[in-house]
């Protein structure tokens, strides 16, 4: 039957192969109407967002017409009437593809809806310490937990045990846990500092017993990259001795910050005309 539904046509086209035809040119119809749907879905989540609007509408419409062909390809098959071995096989092949497919499909998605939501939340304001700089840890997150769903479902259709895989990926996690110690605490005191949020990109600080201020330029996984604003100088420190260590915001929630500056001069002197020169260069300067 067309589509594995419909009554076959009328003869002479009420063969195998018209109607196994037929039914793939339908799976084919359903799936430029899905890419159309898609692109309007897209449209109306991403609408202030161009870029990742197109980015998803490209990567998610042109894997779900392949996704929805591989399906056609199969269902058709059946309506062929082809032998079980061969159908089987073909089961087996368009699972793997529509595994990898649906990984390709999932990161798309997760990625540009992660970026869009962080901008949005950034822009209007309504959760405080939630800003772009978030979005590094959340798309870890998520590019690991895909990857370990896609490659179960790999090893699940090649018949694998997963059991014995996931013990012995547990031992070799310990191994490597306990090898890249160093590497694991710098992560995790970057996710604390992430999560934490004591300060954001742009803030000046000072960190522990420096005297000195920073600006903070920028903030990973591994170490924060900070500049010394009196000399420019950059300053790259490992995340785990900013985690640990007392932080003082200066700037705070807001763009205005105090700053103390101290200056020798001689003991001969005169105090009212040292402050005089230091207030001149002061109101001097436009910062």
């Amino acid at each position: 039957k067309i589509f594995g539904v419909f009554d076959p046509l009328p003869e002479p086209f009420n063969t195998p192969l018209i109607s196994a035809s037929i039914t793939f040119v339908m799976w084919c119809g359903i799936a430029c109407l899905a890419y159309v749907a898609l692109r309007m879905i897209w449209a109306r989540i991403f609408k202030n967002d161009d870029d990742d609007r197109k980015d998803i509408t490209k990567t998610t419409g042109r894997m779900m017409i392949l996704v929805i062909i591989v399906i056609g390809i199969r269902k058709s098959l059946i309506v062929f009437g082809a032998y079980d071995v061969i159908i089987n096989a073909v089961e087996d092949v368009t699972n793997l593809i529509l595994v990898a497919l649906g990984t390709i499909i999932a990161w798309s998605i997760y990625k540009n809806l992660i970026s869009t939501l962080f901008h949005k939340s950034e822009r209007n304001g309504k959760l405080t310490g939630v800003d772009t700089t978030l979005i590094p840890l959340f798309r870890m997150i998520g590019k690991v937990v895909i990857s370990v769903c896609s490659v179960s479902a790999f090893l699940s259709i090649l018949g694998m045990n997963l059991m014995a895989i996931l013990t012995g990926a547990g031992i070799v996690g310990i191994a490597i846990s306990l090898g890249a110690q160093g590497i694991l605490t710098e992560f995790f005191g970057g996710v604390s500092i992430l999560v934490t949020r004591p300060f954001k990109v742009g803030d000046m600080v000072q960190i522990g017993t420096e005297k000195n201020i920073y600006e903070v330029r920028r903030i990973g996984l591994l170490n924060c990259e900070f500049k010394n604003w009196t000399n420019r100088e950059h300053y790259i420190l490992p995340n785990s001795a900013v985690s640990t260590s007392s932080i003082v915001n200066i700037t705070g929630r807001t763009d205005i910050y105090r700053i103390y500056l101290y200056f020798d001069v001689d003991y001969d002197a005169p105090i009212e005309r040292t402050k005089e020169i230091i207030l001149k260069h002061a109101y001097n300067n436009s910062d």
